[in-house]
């Protein structure tokens, strides 16, 4: 389900768009997310499994890694960007960043977050990219089942990712410090 508003001159969403989107988030049923992506507010069902294990093995690669102890790899944060009320299928950052932080929260602290795509591939790969390097996250992490390959997006400023690093689907993709970890695409459907 996609609900748009008409433009507006602001960077900020109206307020009757924040609180619409508010409303449905408080009524939105378990598994289904919410999201406020550039003044559409969408509700997605919960993902197909080839979808999940995608997600785990980026995040077991992750605790596998010598630092992994010091992570806190959570599915389905919600983060506050420029462009909207994203939640990304995992945000990583350090351990006890999100303790006591409400559902939606300000980016700081996060180092890393990752998409697998699904229905709408175009919002991940180009506006969900966008908020994620304006919103200051330094790696975004893009796993593009649409076009078998994965792709680490880095240096952001306030415009985009100034560096990307793609890999096919059976190849391994480093991910820099401070996460440090190798993500082997191997089985990724």
């Amino acid at each position: 389900m996609v609900m748009t508003l008409p433009d507006h001159d602001t960077d900020r969403p109206p307020a009757d768009l924040l609180d619409l989107f508010h409303h449905i988030d408080a009524h939105t049923p378990p598994g289904y997310r919410t999201q406020l992506i550039d003044q559409e507010i969408t509700v997605t069902p919960p993902p197909q499994g080839d979808h999940e294990e995608i997600i785990s093995s980026v995040i077991l690669a992750v605790a596998a890694s010598a630092g992994g102890t010091r992570w806190t790899a959570a599915p389905n944060k919600g983060l506050i960007t420029p462009r909207g009320r994203f939640i990304p299928d995992i945000t990583l950052a350090p351990k006890g960043t999100f303790r006591g932080a409400p559902p939606w929260a300000d980016p700081a602290g996060v180092e890393l977050v990752c998409e697998v795509t699904s229905r709408r591939a175009d919002t991940d790969r180009d506006v969900k990219r966008l908020g994620y390097a304006q919103a200051g996250i330094p790696l975004y992490l893009l796993i593009d089942r649409d076009n078998d390959h994965a792709v680490l997006y880095s240096q952001p400023d306030d415009t985009d990712y100034q560096a990307e690093h793609t890999v096919k689907f059976g190849g391994e993709l480093t991910i820099p410090a401070p996460v440090d970890t190798t993500i082997d695409t191997t089985e990724f459907p």
